[in-house]
């Protein structure tokens, strides 16, 4: 262990002599995982592989209100072209979430299929082949047949 030492000196008109002041060795403190409450079984992510591709992958499960068809949901995601990593679309980049009803058509269908189920503050991973997404027309920065991944916290679902 280091010891350290600090001289004090006390300049301006005092005629003492320095005083040397010798600090006592500090222990790091322990780090402590937070307390389990009632025993809880700590959350191990989930993955899902649909038969047409779609990956759903649950990295959090959050504890609100659950997703079912004709909810409005709000949501931030970061969405990204699987092969190249490329970023097309960042609603955290804005702050502002995005919005939706559940199961109506109005985002991809594997967003409205993916999305199912999912609580208020669940932070979930979608793998989305391109049939489930934009498929042969692209999308802005998509292209054509691209498999997308999105990143997402349900914000809230209503």
């Amino acid at each position: 262990m280091k010891r350290c030492a600090l001289l004090l000196v006390l300049a301006a008109g005092c005629d003492r002599e320095p005083i040397e002041v010798t600090e006592a060795p500090v222990e790091p403190a322990a780090v402590q995982a937070p307390p389990n409450p009632a025993g809880a079984t700590p959350f191990e992510p989930t993955r899902e592989e649909h038969p047409d591709g779609l990956v759903v992958e649950t990295l959090s499960p959050g504890t609100g209100s659950q997703a079912r068809q004709g909810n409005r949901i709000q949501l931030h995601y970061t969405g990204t072209i699987q092969s190249t990593g490329e970023v097309f679309s960042d609603t955290r980049a804005t702050g502002i979430p995005f919005a939706f009803t559940l199961g109506r058509g109005e985002v991809i269908r594997g967003l409205d299929r993916g999305l199912k189920g999912a609580r208020t503050g669940s932070r979930i991973r979608l793998s989305v082949p391109s049939s489930l997404a934009y498929g042969e027309d692209g999308w802005g920065k998509v292209p054509e047949e691209a498999d997308l991944e999105f990143d997402i916290h349900i914000v809230q679902v209503e």
